[in-house]
């Protein structure tokens, strides 16, 4: 609900049109976005059953479904975007090469003023911390290039309820990131 929010206000706040969900999973942030009006590429390897983009949406007149993995800096969008979402993604990515590769390659999708919203679970997160593949972050990792600013930072610690872990916390770090 919390991210959800911030989404929202983006949208109340900015005139955005075109959205570039990186990781899209089930579609929700994706159909949230198409439901103010923009134009959405979701994005997902579709690796995990379990966050399957629905067929439903796959028809959806404001949504283009690519299978496709965010890693490939070959993707060809032949156009920019106001606003792009990755989230709970790079925990998955090698840290060195989501830092100084992907991301550099996806804030030069963003049109001016535009803004890139990631989160991403800490390193403490009980049910991330056992897995030793993952990368994890902390905000003073994000040195970001000239012409782009951290809008906004928070962290949260939230409780969610889904398979295979049942009821527990997730602490999840929020940032907004403009080019200006």
């Amino acid at each position: 609900m919390w991210i959800a929010e911030n989404i929202a206000t983006l949208f109340s706040l900015k005139q955005i049109i075109s959205v570039l969900d990186l990781g899209a999973g089930n579609g929700k942030r994706s159909l949230f976005s198409a439901s103010y009006g923009a134009k959405v590429i979701a994005i997902d390897n579709q690796s995990m059953p379990l966050w399957q983009f629905p067929k439903y949406l796959k028809t959806h007149p404001s949504i283009t479904f690519l299978q496709a993995d965010i890693r490939d800096l070959n993707l060809n969008f032949n156009q920019s975007f106001d606003l792009i979402l990755l989230f709970n993604v790079i925990v998955f990515l090698k840290k060195k090469f989501f830092l100084e590769q992907i991301l550099p390659y996806y804030l030069e999708k963003l049109n001016k003023w535009g803004v890139l919203c990631l989160s991403f679970f800490f390193d403490d997160d009980p049910t991330m911390s056992i897995n030793q593949k993952l990368s994890f972050y902390v905000f003073k990792d994000f040195k970001l290039p000239k012409g782009y600013i951290i809008q906004k930072q928070e962290e949260k610690i939230l409780q969610d309820n889904h398979i295979p872990d049942g009821e527990h916390e997730h602490h999840i770090w929020y940032i907004e990131i403009i080019k200006v």
